[in-house]
């Protein structure tokens, strides 16, 4: 699963650098889809690591948490820094 979740990082990572940079050029039809199309992946791979148990922080890189039975991070990982296993 550590694959898995370090690629979603990745993704995630280079989906809001995009997103960033797409702000620039909303004025442009084509640059307005664009964005459109990385929030909803970005929206899909949330609602994949949801159902895993996990929950994307708003960091950067990103940490993904796992909540405990109060509702409350139990677990927090950052899969793209250089300690992650």
């Amino acid at each position: 699963m550590l694959p898995l979740l370090r690629s979603y990082a990745r993704e995630i990572v280079e989906r809001r650098h995009r997103v960033l940079e797409l702000r620039v050029e909303l004025a442009s039809s084509p640059g307005a889809i664009e964005r459109g199309h990385h929030l909803n992946e970005l929206r899909r791979i949330e609602r994949e690591l949801e159902r895993m148990g996990w929950y994307v922080g708003e960091e950067e890189p990103p940490y993904f948490y796992r909540l405990g039975k109060d509702g409350e991070p139990e677990l927090a990982w950052a899969p793209l820094a250089q300690n992650a296993v």
